[in-house]
């Protein structure tokens, strides 16, 4: 038998200290305020070109709405060394096309930034997105100086999207974590005295520190840096934990679906077991890069003629549930316009649901599950057994609900609702 763990009072002191010391700004942040942010508020957090390719823009712009000329594209042009730029006189553009797609041509720039001499900046912006084959190299082709992969962390691009390109030389990494953050920290700083921008900025500094697991409150961290700081047992405990966090995600992810996976079974809803794997969410974590790897768990509900529909719990970024449809066995006909029916009853049962061509009907769980971010005061209560259990317990009592519900609907107009297609002579 293994002896028992001697506790280390020194450690024990860390972090009970620590965890002093969150509660203390957590309970100063919601008297001030501090944890209201616009953009999670409608829900348009990880949108590549709906917030963060059109945000960027509008700052860069020097015609934008801000009304300050070049001032924000100078500090850019400054903090990354672009040299014989005229940034007074630049003209910019979001999702820019460059040409029909070929394997070494034409597509659409994220950020596309060009001065009256005929001088660019290519911006690719990388959320979550996976890289298209030979993205870099067609930018590259069209215009060969100047060109920024974005993304959260920095991350290299894949190699089919670069070719025989050089990082460094040919195109830079840069992130939001470091790079734009400096930026927006510098941009806001230069208008103190505009409280509509200043404020716009700050809001989208706020997201940019949430994606990227930072926090804003610059005391809080130095009263934490300073208790690790204390003493040699504070600074090795510290070690130790940072080693183990990624473990610690994937086991709280884990226990989530096993959770969910068991209270599929006490409501007599029968799953597809096999989706939901160790290594699936171990390589959620822990791949290099983010792309898109959704998995989950789901039932069929319902089938009729060539037609099938399942109500599924799918994780992209965040948790969502909804409903599916499957034609002659392939997705992807959610949208056509013979279930415009299911999609309208699906949106007046729910205005959260949201609809395209894989769903026709998805939305958010309830509570809002950010496991990419895994930084939200919700992810950390899934370390509590039993909220874990009364949560899961929630969401599958409510999508039973919800089948039920979708199940009457169709009942009495499956002919009308699943149509059988005339064959081609």
């Amino acid at each position: 038998m293994p002896k028992p763990i001697t506790p280390n009072p020194e450690v024990n002191f860390m972090l009970n200290k620590v965890s002093e010391i969150i509660g203390k700004y957590a309970d100063q942040s919601k008297r001030e305020g501090d944890n209201f942010n616009i953009f999670e508020v409608i829900n348009l957090t990880s949108k590549e070109v709906r917030i963060h390719s059109r945000f960027l823009a509008e700052l860069l712009n020097p015609n934008g709405s801000h009304g300050q000329d070049d001032l924000f594209l100078k500090q850019f042009v400054e903090i990354n060394e672009i040299t014989d730029f005229d940034s007074l006189n630049a003209q910019i553009y979001v999702e820019k096309y460059i040409g029909s797609k070929t394997k070494t041509t034409g597509g659409r720039i994220d950020i596309y930034i060009e001065d009256q001499k005929g001088n660019s900046i290519i911006i690719e912006n990388k959320i979550y997105a996976e890289d298209q084959e030979n993205q870099l190299v067609r930018y590259h082709n069209f215009k060969p100086k100047n060109i920024f992969y974005l993304t959260l962390f920095g991350i290299s691009p894949s190699m089919s999207s670069y070719g025989n390109l050089k990082q460094d030389k040919d195109f830079k990494l840069i992130s939001y974590r470091d790079d734009i953050a400096f930026w927006l920290h510098k941009c806001k700083n230069l208008i103190k005295d505009k409280p509509l921008i200043h404020e716009g900025i700050n809001h989208y500094l706020n997201l940019i520190l949430h994606l990227t697991g930072q926090s804003n409150n610059k005391r809080m961290n130095n009263e934490i840096r300073d208790i690790i700081t204390k003493n040699t047992d504070s600074l090795k405990t510290a070690a130790r934990i940072e080693e183990n966090y990624l473990n610690a995600k994937i086991q709280i992810q884990w226990l989530f679906w096993k959770n969910l996976k068991k209270e599929f079974v006490t409501h007599e809803i029968p799953f597809n077991d096999h989706e939901v794997q160790w290594k699936n969410v171990n390589s959620y974590y822990t791949k290099s890069r983010y792309r898109d790897n959704y998995y989950g768990l789901w039932t069929e509900i319902f089938n009729h003629k060539d037609f099938s529909v399942h109500f599924r719990f799918e994780l992209g970024n965040e948790m969502y549930s909804g409903f599916t449809l499957i034609k002659s066995g392939k997705p992807g006909n959610s949208d056509h316009t013979d279930f415009e029916l299911i999609r309208n009853h699906l949106k007046e049962s729910d205005g959260r649901y949201n609809t395209n061509k894989w769903w026709l009907g998805w939305k958010n769980t309830e509570p809002r599950l950010e496991f990419r971010n895994f930084n939200s005061e919700t992810i950390f209560k899934l370390a509590d057994e039993l909220y874990l259990e009364k949560i899961v317990n929630d969401m599958v009592k409510n999508a039973k609900t919800e089948i039920a519900d979708f199940l009457n609907f169709i009942s009495t107009q499956k002919d009308n609702l699943f149509p059988v297609q005339p064959e081609h002579p």
